[in-house]
């Protein structure tokens, strides 16, 4: 999750310690440092440096970059003891991908608008974009929304074959937040450029191919028709097909609740001044990070200061750590933030009983 980079720093000490500290080693978003943690000390850990496992630097790097990993595993193992996701995940394709005959839009661009249903924490996922055009060649699909008036979002230039449904795979998967906060109703437009004119889209219909006319399981997220525009800087002017009308193009979709966004996204980042939940997730990812480095250097084969100090003290702080970064993942578990999340929900009773997690 990218979201947790630099939770944490490494160090903010300018000590002569063994090797180069990496890029960015003292950079920390919350202002929490792992050094810091009691019982480590840098200056007594630099001898530790075994040439299969690499110095201290390159194992502090490790122990955070694992222990973002099993804080993020552990507190939504621990949120999935409570809550569950509103409504079903769907995937589906959202246009038929038959035709009869051409059609001409009479206008720059045409395709498809996708309206969410303002989910706060679902996500769109594009995993194809099919094509139906009586042309071969390479033709522009422009993806845009209705955010800040217009924003180009990608284009995908695609090789298709005349009257034939051609895919192109979106790769990485696309993904696409169903809430905004700069517009009450966020809309994406996938359209044909339909310049220069030496081509027609073909007119499938909206459908999702889920079987039989009355099942729109759709429904549940979003809605999405079909239409045209020549001007794309304000989508005020894009015209509904009355005819229901895709204009050529079939998206391939998954449609979920994505359970990580509670902890933080590029679309909720963390605040680490105002949000004082956000400083306590800083402080359970140092526990961990603290746990695994000192684990590492415990069961390190080179003799150095580190490894002939007390083994009962190291063991009782890797105890005490382990026991702390608990107690932070039970806390942030009971307390977890989802005012603006319409994603989940609590689950049924059902005998299920809230426990503390790795106790």
């Amino acid at each position: 999750m990218e979201c947790l980079d630099f939770i944490i720093g490494l160090s903010e000490t300018t000590c002569e310690c063994e090797g180069t500290p990496p890029v960015d080693y003292n950079k920390s978003l919350s202002g929490v440092f792992l050094d810091q943690l009691e019982g480590l000390d840098l200056k007594t850990n630099t001898g530790a440096d075994d040439c299969e496992d690499g110095g201290i630097w390159d194992r502090m790097t490790r122990a955070v970059r694992n222990a973002k990993l099993e804080f993020t595993s552990d507190l939504l193992a621990c949120v999935q003891l409570t809550y569950k996701a509103r409504k079903d995940n769907w995937s589906g394709l959202l246009g038929q991908t038959t035709f009869n005959s051409t059609v001409n839009p009479g206008t720059t661009y045409a395709g498809i608008k996708v309206s969410p249903f303002n989910f706060h924490g679902g996500y769109l996922y594009i995993k194809r974009i099919g094509i139906l055009v009586n042309y071969t060649g390479n033709v522009d699909v422009k993806l845009y929304s209705n955010e800040n008036g217009s924003t180009l979002i990608a284009t995908y230039t695609v090789a298709v074959i005349a009257n034939t449904l051609t895919y192109a795979t979106i790769s990485p998967t696309l993904e696409l937040p169903m809430w905004s906060y700069n517009t009450s109703q966020i809309n994406y437009f996938f359209l044909l450029d339909l310049t220069p004119a030496t081509f027609l889209p073909l007119n499938n219909k909206k459908d999702c191919n889920c079987g039989g006319s009355n099942t729109k399981p759709y429904l549940n997220w979003l809605d999405f028709n079909g239409g045209k525009t020549s001007n794309v800087s304000n989508f005020d002017s894009f015209q509904v097909s009355s005819q229901k009308e895709l204009f050529g193009l079939v998206l391939d979709i998954d449609i979920k609740c994505k359970m990580s966004q509670i902890i933080c996204s590029d679309e909720e980042p963390l605040d680490f001044v105002n949000d004082g939940y956000a400083k306590k997730m800083a402080y359970a990812i140092r526990f961990k990070a603290g746990e695994i480095l000192l684990n590492d250097l415990y069961n390190s084969s080179n003799i150095n200061r580190f490894t002939l100090m007390d083994r009962e003290k190291m063991v009782a702080y890797l105890k005490f750590y382990r026991e702390e970064y608990n107690k932070w993942v039970d806390f942030l578990c009971q307390n977890v933030q989802l005012n603006n999340n319409s994603c989940f929900i609590c689950k049924d009773n059902n005998g299920l009983i809230k426990t503390k997690l790795l106790v």
